[in-house]
């Protein structure tokens, strides 16, 4: 029996194809991938839900510290302007604000019971439960009566005025010669507070003398008086009054009395400089008899 012929080895495989194989060999394949997930509606509501998240962070924060800072005011007043208020009214406006108050009564030309100074000042900022001390007016400080004995009745109400006192002039009969100052009430040298009327006793004149004669004999005593004064000398004759308003104190009190009146001076607020006269009673070129008096008003120096 013949033998067949050997058959021939089968042709190698491309050479592209052997690197595949010994590759696929190398690396076996892995398992298979499952289906791919998805975010249900998208990415975009997630998205906006993480906004939100970081803008309430944000806006939590701003209000901690907006917090913080409001405590701190919270914790501090504005101390209010209490000059010009009475006691009563500056003690409980600081008392509502939460500050503790001191009142301190001090002398001074406002009314009393007025506050006049207060520390601290208005407009600062202090903690609450601070103290505020209140000066308060207790009056003016007292004057002393001036002495006006011996001076006119012009000079003796400027000098009055120039210490803050009223002058009330009453007319007295005396041997000194008329217009003189001859005693007042309260005495001079007395305290007396400010504002306060002086009573100034102004001679009239008038007062005669009577000289009393004793003639003694051997059979009885004679008394013997002095004839009757003579007869009072004729009115005195009707004038005008001059103009002084506008002028100062001193040029209006000459002037009336070089026309034959006698001034009395009362001192009144105005706006005018101080001294200058700012009315006059009876009017300027008013009929008065002379010797009479005439009211100048003049503006009060500042107290």
């Amino acid at each position: 029996m013949a033998t067949p012929p050997d058959e021939p080895p089968p042709a190698p495989p491309p050479p592209d194809q052997a690197r595949t194989r010994v590759l696929e060999q190398q690396h076996p394949p892995g398992p298979p991938r499952g289906p791919r997930r998805r975010l249900p509606g998208g990415p975009w509501p997630w998205l906006a839900a993480l906004l939100l998240v970081v803008i309430a962070g944000v806006a939590l924060a701003y209000f901690l510290t907006r917090g913080d800072d409001d405590n701190k005011s919270e914790a501090e007043v504005s101390v209010p302007a209490l000059v010009g208020f009475a006691r009563a009214q500056a003690v409980s406006q600081a008392q509502r604000l939460g500050l503790r108050t001191a009142v301190k009564e001090v002398l001074a030309d406002q009314a009393v019971g007025t506050v006049v100074a207060q520390d601290p000042q208005a407009g600062e900022q202090v903690p609450k439960g601070s103290l505020l001390v209140l000066n308060v007016s207790k009056g003016a400080a007292p004057v002393e009566v001036p002495n006006l004995v011996g001076l006119n009745e012009a000079q003796a109400g400027v000098r009055l005025s120039e210490v803050g006192l009223e002058s009330k002039i009453a007319r007295v009969t005396s041997t000194v010669e008329s217009g003189q100052v001859v005693g007042q009430d309260p005495e001079a040298g007395t305290q007396v507070k400010k504002g306060s009327t002086v009573t100034v006793n102004v001679s009239k004149g008038g007062a005669t003398t009577t000289t009393t004669t004793t003639t003694t004999t051997l059979t009885h005593l004679t008394t013997t008086v002095a004839p009757p004064p003579p007869p009072p000398p004729p009115a005195p004759a009707r004038g005008t009054v001059p103009n002084v308003v506008g002028e100062n104190l001193a040029e209006a009190v000459n002037d009336l009395a070089n026309a034959g009146y006698v001034p009395q001076p009362v001192a009144v607020q105005s706006d005018k400089t101080p001294g200058t006269v700012v009315s006059q009673k009876p009017a300027a070129g008013a009929r008065a008899t002379a010797g009479s008096s005439v009211e100048i008003r003049f503006a009060a120096l500042p107290s």
